[in-house]
């Protein structure tokens, strides 16, 4: 079983920096928002959510209270169909072994993301 990879999880497993343009979008499209600060080594500021994604993208599917080109429908069922065929157990089983690996999270605690950077004055 060492040479069959494992398989790939959605939940938890994109970690995304967002600006303030992008922020809403991620939201808006089921992401959570880390509230963690300061924020982690990655800087990153969203999280992926199975359960979130496919809450947005059905409701996306579904919505006839706004205009909505059919292309647009068409990619947000074409989505909730890719999201609907992972296992959810399997996602939850995934994310609690990679939760019990990264442990309390203490091995950033000393990390300092502006220690590269050159001050353009300085020079």
């Amino acid at each position: 079983d060492k040479d069959v990879p494992a398989a790939a999880s959605f939940d938890g497993a994109l970690r995304c920096k967002a600006t303030l343009v992008s922020g809403p979008l991620l939201t808006e499209r089921g992401f959570q928002e880390l509230e963690a600060f300061p924020l982690p080594s990655d800087m990153a500021t969203h999280l992926s959510s199975l359960d979130g994604c496919m809450e947005r993208y059905a409701s996306r599917a579904v919505d006839t209270a706004t205009e909505m080109s059919v292309g647009a429908r068409e990619r947000a069922l074409k989505v909730l169909s890719l999201l609907g065929q992972l296992d959810k157990e399997e996602e939850k089983r995934a994310t609690k072994k990679k939760e019990d690996a990264d442990g309390d999270g203490d091995e950033d605690d000393g990390y300092d993301p502006w220690a590269n950077f050159v001050s353009v004055q300085g020079r």
